[in-house]
């Protein structure tokens, strides 16, 4: 006979449970070093019996309670949330963009390239549209230090990209996205949130953040209130792509729209600038051939939400209504007869929407109305 070992159960609870038919390797034990018990197995058959009667009654009155302590990495999320609320002067800023363009062509790249470069998802795309935006809104990649009322505005971007894992919400941080590709972000987007998941993220790979996207993917909603990750000033929200009616020049057409929820610390942004800086994203995402170009979306440039959808479009390469002289005009440079948006006529850094000079006598855009 086999003695008993320090670990096993002794004899008569391994015959209660070959008795009741319970399988010891699914009970977890209390005793010294986790050795199973005779109570533990009457509570296990007690779980098992609550259980069926459920599973036999949906309608069954539960009385069972479970106490979680609020531990490790959890106690550390709900602190840090606590904190922000408190300290923060929160206020969000939500608006709609027409990504179909933006969409089409993830899709084109993902066609030709996906194979060898991997998939595209939206978030890269929106990385950069942040990138090439905070370039006219410093004050908005900054961090404040409300102990010694300190603001530190920081040129490099450095995109927190908020992850879900098994344990709770962390933030890994792509650095210097502003020199990164567009699959070079897209690439460290995926590094990151993997190695959050898995819970193999460095404690540098999780700070030092300048600003933060947070996006739920398709279960992202229509709007959310997201909540800073101090001492940041700024964060992106991401709401799910849903096709809606569109009305755009009288005609009603089928658009694949998508929100972008957003929060803003009141202490350091004014609510113009946010409002502005959201705008500007929604151009480039709208247009999204200018996240590429070296062309600036200046300040100065204001975007009237109503307005944008409605400017016409013109020949770029072989307008006639050009002026004389003009790289596009006929007698200039022959172009392929591409057609751009109006809106990015204005000649910021002396360009023109197709990257040629434009030369000084081209007039310069109206400065648009903004909606208060």
């Amino acid at each position: 006979m086999t003695p008993t070992s320090a670990h096993s159960p002794p004899p008569a609870v391994r015959k209660h449970a070959l008795d009741a038919g319970i399988q010891l390797r699914l009970v977890q034990g209390s005793g010294p070093a986790g050795r199973i018990l005779h109570e533990d197995l009457d509570a296990y058959l007690q779980q098992g019996t609550a259980k069926a009667s459920t599973a036999a009654n949906p309608y069954a009155e539960r009385n069972n309670e479970e106490q979680i302590p609020v531990i490790g990495m959890r106690r550390k999320i709900a602190q840090r949330m606590q904190d922000a609320t408190r300290r923060a002067a929160h206020f969000s800023y939500v608006e709609e963009i027409d990504v179909t363009a933006l969409d089409e062509l993830r899709v084109h790249l993902n066609e030709k390239h996906g194979a060898t470069r991997g998939k595209l998802t939206l978030l890269p795309f929106i990385v950069r549209a942040m990138v090439v935006a905070l370039r006219d809104f410093p004050q908005i990649n900054a961090r404040y230090d409300d102990e010694a009322q300190v603001i530190t505005r920081l040129g490099a971007v450095h995109v927190g990209v908020a992850t879900q894992s098994d344990v709770g919400l962390m933030v890994p941080v792509v650095r210097h996205a502003e020199a990164r590709s567009l699959w070079g972000n897209a690439e460290e987007i995926a590094r990151l949130a993997t190695a959050a998941r898995n819970g193999k993220a460095s404690r540098d790979e999780l700070s030092g953040s300048t600003i933060t996207l947070t996006s739920l993917g398709a279960l992202g909603g229509i709007v959310s209130t997201p909540v800073l990750n101090l001492p940041e000033v700024a964060i992106v929200g991401v709401n799910r792509i849903v096709e809606r009616p569109m009305v755009i020049k009288g005609q009603i057409v089928v658009r694949k729209m998508m929100n972008l929820s957003s929060s803003f610390d009141h202490r350091v942004v004014d609510g113009m600038d946010a409002a502005q800086f959201i705008q500007a994203i929604r151009g480039l995402l709208e247009q999204p051939a200018s996240l590429f170009f070296g062309v600036r979306h200046v300040s100065d440039v204001e975007y009237h939400a109503a307005d944008y959808r409605r400017r016409p479009w013109r020949l770029c390469g072989g307008d006639s209504s050009r002026p004389t002289g003009h790289p596009d005009h006929p007698g200039g440079r022959p172009g392929a007869g591409r057609h751009l948006p109006e809106h990015r006529l204005h000649p910021v850094q002396g360009l023109d929407p197709c990257g040629r000079t434009v030369p000084a006598n081209h007039p310069p855009q109206p400065r648009l109305p903004t909606g208060h």
